[in-house]
């Protein structure tokens, strides 16, 4: 091989030439490799130059091989002929994937998909999920993708839809903030509190905590921000607490990473869906991660809020 390497210029230079060779012509090999004529001809010419011999003899009616170029295109096109079923050969051994592209939103990615990535791979190791992220609220259509979650208000009238989850809201906050500042029942003015909002809120905290029947507090110090992951994660890190969607933090509840700040359950109603677009042929590949979401993951987020309220009360 080193010897090999020394004797061929370049290796774009026998692809050139297998082409040129091939086809009797630079204009049509040209065409095959999609660069310009001019290019095809320069890139023999140095081979011709490096081998010390004419590979073509050109006339008016085209191109062909002399004696010396036959010899070697007969070697070229045996060695291209035998690599390209090398790499068939190899692309047969290797697990065939399926790219499907799913649209959540940031929070869902982070805390509903990443930390069960694992166990999504060992089901179904031939998917190459790609993810569309949403900084907001779950909504939007389906553009160019194969699955979204949304929530069943936001989802377009025509999708096809898959029940995945109730929509339940608790107040939710780092056990250190806690044990430092207490529960919200705990101040009447609540003045030593923080409450972490989201910029667009589609539920106010006035409101959700009217719906659980608990006083907003009057005084207490608000931090805002535009992506409500960034809210998970400023109240994981004890900066205040927020409105905790339990498909989203269930898993941080049952590890204590976060604690409820309230005996305050909300179910609103409402309910997340998977989602497809009629459009969209539903492939098998896709058809089986819906499955997966639905009988895998759905079951999962169905969190004992209960049970979490009792043992944080």
């Amino acid at each position: 091989m080193p010897r090999l390497r020394r004797l061929v210029p370049s290796g774009t230079a026998l692809f050139a030439f297998e082409a040129a060779a091939r086809h009797r012509s630079f204009g049509k090999a040209a065409r095959e490799l999609n660069v310009t004529q001019p290019a095809v001809s320069q890139a023999i010419k140095r081979l011709e130059q490096h081998l010390g011999t004419s590979l073509f003899v050109r006339g008016a009616d085209g191109i062909r091989p002399t004696d010396e170029g036959a010899i070697l295109f007969d070697a070229v096109a045996s060695g291209f002929h035998r690599i390209e079923l090398a790499f068939d050969e190899i692309l047969a051994r290797a697990p065939s994937t399926d790219v499907v592209t799913l649209s959540v939103s940031t929070a869902m990615a982070t805390q509903m998909f990443m930390p069960r990535m694992a166990q999504l791979q060992r089901d179904m190791p031939q998917v190459d999920l790609r993810f569309q992220m949403l900084s907001g609220e779950p909504a939007g259509a389906l553009d160019g993708v194969d699955l979204g979650v949304r929530l069943a208000t936001y989802a377009e009238p025509d999708d096809l839809r898959w029940p995945l989850a109730a929509e339940q809201i608790l107040a939710v906050c780092s056990p250190g903030y806690l044990r430092l500042h207490g529960g919200l029942q705990d101040s009447i003015d609540g003045e030593q509190h923080t409450l972490l909002h989201y910029v667009r809120p589609r539920l106010s905290w006035s409101q959700f905590l009217e719906m659980g029947g608990i006083a907003a507090p009057a005084r207490a110090r608000t931090l805002i921000f535009s992506d409500y992951s960034v809210i998970i994660q400023a109240a994981i890190a004890g900066q205040g607490i927020a409105m905790g969607w339990t498909h989203i933090v269930g898993r941080l509840l049952q590890e204590k990473i976060l604690v409820a700040a309230a005996p305050l359950l909300v179910r609103t109603g409402n309910q997340y869906v998977v989602v497809a677009s009629p459009l969209r042929p539903l492939r098998p590949t896709v058809a089986k991660l819906r499955d997966w979401l639905l009988t895998r993951l759905a079951p999962e987020l169905e969190l004992d809020a209960g049970n979490i309220l009792a043992s944080t009360a």
